[in-house]
């Protein structure tokens, strides 16, 4: 249960506005004392100025996806549910999963795959999208899931699709140059003895975090 001590105020960041809606329900009774921003968290000091704040004591960050980018099958997140291949946060971001895919050197999909998602096999995987792909563009969720299975031994399949699929879904977002970023500007705007809490979930983040 989140609590705001007397006189507290709450910034809070996401990228997809329906999280800050389902946010504002569940913190109805903090109203007032919470700025719902839709936009990345890299640009904490954009809106310092915006909001005549000069800086903050307590920084929390969840680098988890939400369970609805997961759950809903249009978003493209899932590799369990037939959805089109996109894995944006935001609309606005031009770069789709099917892009990538679709578009990237072979070279360059050997290296998504290596550095995101830290996949065994990655050169096998980005010779079998290639082939693939001249055949027909990659469009599906589902279809790519099928196509690029026989890469993988299928004793390793629930292993590896979650981290093709993570792959993909850092190079789409930019999310760990994002991350980087983020993190020097939090702690250079925030005041003499606060603190600093982030939730990560791989250990791509984490050592980014931890460094």
């Amino acid at each position: 249960m989140m609590e705001l001590g007397q006189g507290g105020r709450l910034i809070g960041f996401d990228l997809d506005n329906r999280n800050l809606q389902e946010a504002r329900k569940r913190l109805k009774r903090f109203e007032g004392r919470i700025n719902y921003v839709n936009d990345s968290y890299e640009r904490i000091e954009h809106y310092l100025k915006v909001l005549k704040l000069t800086e903050y004591d307590k920084v929390l960050l969840d680098l988890g996806t939400s369970s609805p980018h997961l759950d809903i099958a249009e978003y493209g997140f899932s590799f369990k549910k037939q959805g089109p291949l996109d894995m944006r946060f935001i609309q606005e971001n031009k770069v789709t999963a099917a892009l990538v895919v679709n578009k990237l050197s072979e070279e360059k999909l050997v290296e998504i795959f290596s550095n995101f998602g830290e996949l065994p096999g990655s050169k096998k995987l980005a010779a079998q999208i290639v082939e693939e792909r001249k055949k027909r563009p990659f469009v599906y969720t589902l279809d790519f899931v099928e196509r690029i299975s026989p890469a993988i031994p299928k004793s390793e399949l629930t292993k590896r699709l979650p981290l093709v699929f993570q792959a993909l879904r850092i190079a789409v977002n930019d999310e760990l140059n994002v991350l980087k970023r983020a993190l020097k500007k939090l702690f250079e705007n925030m005041s003499k003895g606060g603190r600093m809490a982030v939730i990560s979930y791989h250990s791509l983040e984490d050592r980014i975090v931890k460094q």
